[in-house]
């Protein structure tokens, strides 16, 4: 009867953690993903606000200190060149249109303020130089028209009374937009950088957070999936040594049978066909002599029933063990075909699963068998050895060999080709077994197979 084969419970539950973990993974780096463009974006917001609003008020603001300062420098120099014929004063005063350009370029400059003002208090300052300027310009078209209109000497006095109060009006300007103006905006600057490094570093430890979780996450992503691929990989192996074990309990039971029943049938049948012989002394000879065959034939049948008995489930691996069982072949094959032996075995048992065991016997049978009847060798050697936790098969002929590649690879149809096929059976149940199997062979030159399995002691196994 196949033995039940079921997966529990925790397997399922395995497999849905792991496909929960995947998913919040996926989840986790969508989330990583948008929380990064949300932040950048926002930290981008900042910058191009710092760079569009208070850094743009603060060029205009010292655009205005210089039109200012250059316009009243005009006004300074022409009363000083008309009044005193200061000859410093000459080139300035000279070109007093670049006076009055100053003062255009400081009220486009003030009307670019207002605009880019966004807040009541800025567009209220922006009011008042506009009306302190306007005072100044006004002054300053006073001066010029009073030291134009009247001679020298009454002129002076005049123009000196009215240039104080316009040296007066346009340090106010300045003034003001220095202490207050440029002060307010250096202020916002520095706040708008305070809030900036602070969003960044908001970011960036976010992001590295949400990074750190995503590569704890992943692993323990790695970990149920390295864990799901061991459970997997054990179930396999559960599943296969179930499979062996049911395949040679199977035929434990079916060598038993034919050693007990047949066995002793067929031993009842040559007591009989001997009576009957003893007891035809007096009859004729023909019917003597075909009895005589007749016991030969039955002899030969018990022989080979105890043969297939023995091939069947080799009682040597359970009572000698595996190292003694593999010399019993290696006696038995010496004796059917004169070939020259070398075998070399562990100074002590292999103390491994019996599934182990029976794979190492039948790689040894297999090869024996192909060996009897296709190759043809005159000599042979093998050797089984532990090295750590792995056990190492090794196995060499000189006979007539086969080109290996060529048999995996092409369908067998053939009834001598049936040891080729062998061959990738115990090749597939050593993969089967995590272990690994190397089968060098070619016409002429012989067959090598080395074998390397991982085996825990029994007393190791859980």
């Amino acid at each position: 009867m196949m033995p039940k084969i079921s997966y529990s419970s925790k397997t399922a539950s395995g497999g849905k953690r792991l496909a929960a973990a995947f998913c919040v993974l996926v989840l986790l780096i969508i989330g990583i993903g948008a929380l990064g463009i949300t932040r950048i974006e926002k930290l981008s917001r900042r910058i191009e606000n710092l760079g569009r609003q208070n850094l743009a008020l603060e060029k205009t603001i010292l655009g205005m200190k210089i039109n200012n300062a250059l316009y009243a420098s005009g006004i300074r120099n022409y009363v000083f060149w008309r009044v005193s014929r200061y000859l410093g004063a000459v080139t300035t005063a000279v070109n007093l249109k670049n006076a009055i350009e100053a003062s255009g370029q400081f009220q486009k400059g003030l009307k670019d303020y207002a605009d880019k003002s966004y807040s009541p208090l800025q567009k209220e300052w922006a009011g008042q130089i506009g009306i302190s300027f306007a005072e100044v310009t006004a002054l300053g078209a006073r001066i010029i028209q009073t030291i134009d209109a009247q001679a020298e000497s009454d002129s002076a006095e005049a123009a000196r009374s009215l240039l104080m109060a316009f040296e007066n009006n346009s340090y106010k300007i300045d003034k003001f937009l220095d202490d207050v103006m440029g002060k307010d905006n250096l202020s916002r600057i520095e706040f708008q950088l305070i809030e900036t490094e602070s969003e960044r570093r908001a970011t960036v430890f976010t992001l590295t957070f949400a990074l750190f979780s995503a590569v704890g996450l992943g692993t323990v992503t790695a970990f149920l999936v390295y864990q799901r691929i061991q459970k997997d990989v054990l179930c396999r192996r559960q599943i296969f040594n179930r499979l062996i074990n049911l395949e040679e309990n199977e035929r434990k039971n079916l060598s038993a049978e034919i050693h007990d029943q047949l066995g002793q049938d067929l031993s009842a049948l040559k007591i009989s066909l001997g009576i009957i012989e003893r007891d035809l002394d007096s009859e004729p000879a023909q019917i003597k002599d075909r009895l005589f065959k007749s016991r030969k034939l039955v002899s030969e049948i018990i022989d080979k029933s105890h043969n297939i008995a023995y091939m069947l489930r080799p009682p040597a691996i359970d009572e000698a063990g595996l190292s003694e069982a593999i010399e019993g072949l290696l006696v038995d094959y010496r004796h059917l075909t004169k070939t020259e032996f070398s075998y070399q075995k562990p100074s002590e048992e292999l103390d491994i699963p019996p599934e182990h065991k029976l794979l190492f016997y039948r790689i040894t049978q297999e090869l024996l068998t192909n060996m009897a009847k296709h190759s043809q060798a005159a000599k042979v050697k093998v050797r089984l050895e532990r090295e750590g936790d792995f056990i190492k098969f090794f196995y060499e002929d000189d006979g007539a060999g086969f080109d290996y590649k060529e048999a995996s690879e092409q369908p067998q149809r053939r009834k001598e080709d049936k040891f080729k096929l062998g061959l990738i059976g115990l090749k597939e149940r050593v993969e089967l077994l995590d272990g690994l199997i190397h089968i060098d062979s070619s016409p002429g030159k012989g067959t090598r197979v080395s074998v390397k399995l991982l085996t825990f002691r029994e007393k190791d196994k859980i």
